[in-house]
């Protein structure tokens, strides 16, 4: 795999992915950012609302489909509905950036219970945190228990450079690739904002190699 130039990966890193993947994508994701993005603060305790019920159905059909559609999340119960789905379509490796597992995504039922299906399939996990991380994550101690009983699960430490490159305007992004076609970039990390897709070989490579590049360092 050939290493891309510093522009290229500074590029893909900032908003201008956000540009390109607008300009260059035909899918539903202008509409969908001026709707649903309306409603990401709103609270959703008892049940699921009609607009995230519309919002799982139209990922349900976009995994489906391995639409080539890059769709936006908005919001921790977007993320992981959107999450949930990578990890059940996942049938290989899933390379992962995050901060700690703060839990307020990856403690909900859909994501664990996605994840625990993923890797009882035998998909080896690696994953660079850019936070110490979180003890009390039920995603972390999943993990820690499948590594415990051999499943090839590994993890490490972000180094200052890999979190200098990461972060801008102040604030980190987080990343996840999923076999060699799929990813999810997180582009606003305190309101889940992020894009992802079933079926983007072009982008998978290309933050697939920014992985890569870091978790092989040591």
């Amino acid at each position: 795999m050939n290493k891309l130039n510093n522009a290229h990966l500074k590029m893909l890193i900032n908003n201008k992915l956000i540009i390109w993947i607008l300009k260059e994508k035909k899918s539903v994701i202008l509409y969908l950012e001026k709707t649903i993005t309306l409603n990401h603060h709103k609270n959703h305790n008892s049940s699921m609302s009609e607009e995230l019920k519309l919002y799982q159905q139209l990922v349900n059909e976009k995994a489906k489909a391995k639409s080539p559609d890059i769709l936006p999340n908005a919001g921790h119960q977007h993320a992981a509905i959107a999450m949930s789905k990578l990890f059940d379509n996942t049938e290989h490796i899933a390379k992962m950036v995050l901060g700690s597992f703060s839990g307020k995504i990856s403690d909900q039922a859909n994501y664990i219970h996605s994840l625990e299906k993923c890797i009882d399939k035998n998909v080896s996990f690696e994953i660079i945190f850019l936070e110490t991380p979180n003890e009390n994550s039920l995603a972390y101690q999943l993990l820690k228990q499948k590594k415990g009983n051999g499943h090839n699960i590994v993890f490490k430490n972000a180094s200052a450079d890999f979190k200098s490159f990461l972060t801008r305007d102040g604030k980190p992004k987080h990343f996840a690739v999923f076999d060699d076609d799929k990813f999810r970039f997180e582009k606003d990390t305190e309101e889940y904002l992020a894009l992802f897709s079933f079926n983007d070989k072009d982008n998978s490579k290309y933050l697939s190699t920014i992985f890569d590049q870091e978790f092989k360092k040591n």
